[in-house]
């Protein structure tokens, strides 16, 4: 019948675009991946300005890139 063949469109054309959406997210996934590894190898390298997005929330940034500057780490300096 009409109905049952615009409801097998209709599903076809979901499972298609779950299909599609998951290959977006993945893609975006890894893009976001390799930008945070590239981002952290130039860090390593040369004095980079701050990224907010790529930092963890509520982490202030330090002067020397080598020493993150987080509450535990303030903790253990005051500690020597």
């Amino acid at each position: 019948s009409a109905f049952d063949s615009m409801q097998t469109d209709l599903l076809s054309e979901k499972r298609a675009m779950q299909r599609i959406w998951s290959k977006r997210e993945k893609e975006i996934e890894r893009m976001v991946q390799n930008t945070n590894g590239l981002y952290g190898d130039m860090q390593g390298i040369i004095a980079l300005p701050t990224i907010e997005s790529l930092e963890l929330p509520g982490a202030m940034p330090s002067d020397d890139p080598e020493v993150p500057d987080t509450e535990d780490n303030n903790q253990s300096n005051t500690l020597l």
